[in-house]
């Protein structure tokens, strides 16, 4: 436990300054409370950071934390923010948002042929 505060702090003090990735795993830390007390709101605050400066894995772990409010891939009012860091995700490359990306289109409301093909082409791209 010490040293998950220990990672904790030199995370904070590089997230304070603006560092994308110390942002993205201080989130880490309160999402699974290594280091800091569990905190939901602060873990989103600073993977949301992290993901404005366009790094890759925080802004698929926005997506997905968007996108999955009970583990269920639903159609809410969050669903277009999801969809828009899930897109920036696929784009910086980061391979696991293409099939969330996939998911996400499939559940729009009235899917389309366009929706259905581009979902395809995202799982053929991931594997």
């Amino acid at each position: 436990q010490q040293d998950h505060a220990q990672a904790a702090r030199w995370y904070r003090a590089a997230a304070d300054q603006g560092q994308a990735d110390a942002q993205f795993n201080l989130g880490v830390c309160y999402e699974k409370g290594e280091g800091v007390e569990q905190d939901h709101a602060q873990s989103v605050r600073w993977c949301r950071a992290a993901a404005e400066q366009g790094y890759a894995e925080a802004q698929f772990a926005l997506a997905c934390f968007l996108a999955q409010p009970m583990g269920v891939v639903t159609h809410t009012e969050d669903h277009p923010e999801a969809m828009r860091w899930c897109r920036a995700a696929v784009d910086g490359g980061f391979h696991a948002a293409y099939v969330l990306q996939a998911r996400l289109l499939l559940v729009l409301p009235h899917v389309g042929a366009e929706e259905a093909k581009e979902a395809a082409g995202l799982l053929r791209r991931a594997h």
